[in-house]
């Protein structure tokens, strides 16, 4: 069983309102990487997800793969076509590791 928490941050594009919020899902691979891959950036507001921790009940090496990649992931995030750097603009190759790292842990008893 894996649980991720999650911190999500907004800022309204009208009032300017800013929040952060704490969460936490149980997770598969492909809801964790649509939870991080959500949000996006506008001219006067935006939201933004980032993966602050993650519970887990697993194999010891394979935990260490996991916590590996995600330190990966915010410490390295890439850039997209058009020069954005951030969490939407997450290189394939690195959410292919995170999701093969969920994938042993999704197997283990």
């Amino acid at each position: 069983m894996l649980r991720a928490v999650l911190r999500r941050k907004t800022r309204d594009a009208h009032s300017g309102c800013e929040t952060n919020c704490l969460y936490t899902i149980d997770f598969s691979e492909s809801r964790i990487e649509s939870e991080l891959s959500r949000g996006g950036c506008g001219e006067s507001g935006y939201e933004v997800v980032e993966l602050v921790g993650v519970e887990l009940i697993a194999k010891p090496d394979a935990v260490i793969e996991l916590m590996d990649a995600a330190k990966d992931i915010r410490d390295n995030p890439g850039a997209d076509c058009h020069g954005s750097v951030g969490f939407c603009a997450i290189e394939s190759p690195k959410l292919a590791r995170l999701r093969d790292a969920l994938a042993v842990l999704d197997s283990s008893p």
